[in-house]
Formats: structure tokens, sequence, C-alpha cells
């Protein structure tokens, strides 16, 4: 098969474009040139997360404890011994209340799902059947699984109409 541009429709005039020119196709799809050092990237954002999760949100929360301290020992703790202990115990039955309300809430779906599976099985399909749906060669299919990179093209049917392979 040779390579063809992929099209895309203009939804202003539900018109196909097809002119490569025209298309909004960011300069860094399909070329592995610019995914250089992807390890290195996936290592930063690691290091990113561990950083948020672990250092900026529980100083975040601390910080947030201690501002919010003050409102929360006046609310609770100001008040004379009645008032603190009425304070409390409205506090333990919204803990009550919302806690009760979230072991129902999982107690039912539980019960609702607990029979469904989320996926079927999927049944293996033999190399054939997927080359006859593809409506290509076993051996073009099995130099596509046997590439490193494979580019599928498909019309605005769904159909595969092209294909690209990278070996390397």
């Amino acid at each position: 098969m040779s390579f063809n541009h992929p099209t895309q429709i203009d939804h202003d005039s539900h018109a196909i474009v097809s002119d490569p020119e025209l298309l909004d196709l960011p300069q860094y799809i399909d070329q592995a040139k610019f995914v250089r050092n992807k390890k290195g990237h996936q290592t930063l954002q690691f290091v990113g997360w561990v950083f948020w999760s672990f250092l900026f949100m529980p100083i975040f929360t601390l910080l947030l404890w201690i501002f919010q301290g003050n409102l929360i020992r006046n609310y609770i703790f100001a008040e004379k011994l009645n008032v603190q202990l009425l304070n409390i115990a409205w506090l333990a039955v919204l803990v009550l209340v919302f806690g009760a309300t979230l072991l129902l809430w999982a107690s039912f779906n539980w019960i609702r799902f607990r029979k469904h599976h989320i996926q079927p099985m999927i049944e293996n399909v033999s190399i054939q059947s997927l080359a006859n749906y593809l409506k290509i060669s076993p051996q073009e299919l099995d130099g596509m699984q046997h590439s490193k990179r494979v580019v599928l093209y498909y019309d605005e049917n769904g159909v595969l109409y092209d294909y690209q392979m990278n070996r390397a």
C-alpha cells in the first residue's frame, strides 16, 4: 500500500479537507525525533508528582490547619461546657450520618453489581480472521505485529485504507 495523507472534516463547511497543509496537525505527530528521551520525561513527571504528593500537599494541609485552627477552636471550645458538648455531639452525629450514608451506598453497589463482570472475556482472534477484517494479507499483519510503531489510516467510514510501519 502507498502512503496517503490523512483527511479531516471541516465542520464549518462540512467539506472533507485532504490537503496536508490545511490540516491542523502538530508537527511532532508521527515523528520519532520529537519523542526522544521518553524515560527522562517520565522520570521527571514521577519526581514532580512525588514532590507534589509528599511535600507540597502536606505543607498546604498543615498551613490550612494552622490558619483555620483558631476558627475551629473558637467554634467548639470558646463557649460554655454544655455548648461545647452540644457542638461535639452534633459533629459526631454528622460523621455518623455521612459514614452510614457511604456504607449504605457501597452496600447497594456491592449487592447490585456483585454478579456483573465489568468486561466480558475477550476471545482470541486468529491472524487470518483479523487480516480478513482489516482487508490485508496475513503476511502484512504479521509485519505489523512485529513492528515497533504502526500508523493506521482509516476513511470516514472506519475502513482501513492505508498503514505505515516503522521497524526501528
